[in-house]
């Protein structure tokens, strides 16, 4: 099985990251991404979340990532179509390899709220099962309807404003 590895300095940043054992989490909260400016297909935002573990489980690719949205609004007129979707991009590390790439299915936004749980196996390219040190590079969200506009949705601390 995987196991999670965070860096010292991500890990004194990230509240609720846990790195001893296989059973170690990765969480991140995700904001508006602020350089997407008008091109944003997201108005508003509530709260965005990603989690990802490694996983034993048959089926599961060697990967969970538990993806939580809620206050979702599309700004109207924009890219992709009426309905929003999001799709999950990781960028992922395996044995201390250079970061790659990982997009999952389109995810739909219903009501403003999106709940779901994406594998490595539903990742294009699919997530090599196996045993070793994964590393989380980044996590994002994009627009479903319209991907070439790049993520909506990015780690909040890559943003954060430290005094």
């Amino acid at each position: 099985m995987w196991r999670l590895m965070v860096s010292a300095s991500v890990a004194a940043a990230l509240s609720g990251v846990a790195v001893a054992g296989p059973s170690a989490e990765w969480f991140a909260t995700l904001v508006i991404n602020p350089q997407c400016a008008s091109l944003c297909s997201l108005r508003e935002l509530g709260r965005a979340k990603v989690r990802v573990r490694p996983s034993s489980r048959a089926g599961d690719g060697g990967l969970v990532a538990r993806v939580g949205v809620s206050g979702a609004e599309k700004e109207p007129g924009s890219p992709g179509g009426n309905a929003l979707t999001l799709r999950l991009r990781l960028s992922l590390s395996v044995q201390g390899g250079a970061c790659q790439d990982y997009v999952g299915p389109t995810l739909p936004v219903k009501a403003g709220r999106l709940s779901a749980t994406v594998t490595g196996g539903q990742l294009q390219p699919p997530f090599p099962p196996g045993r070793g040190i994964l590393r989380v590079c980044a996590a994002m969200l994009d627009d479903g309807g319209a991907p070439e506009l790049g993520p909506v949705l990015v780690d909040g601390m890559v943003f954060a404003n430290f005094p």
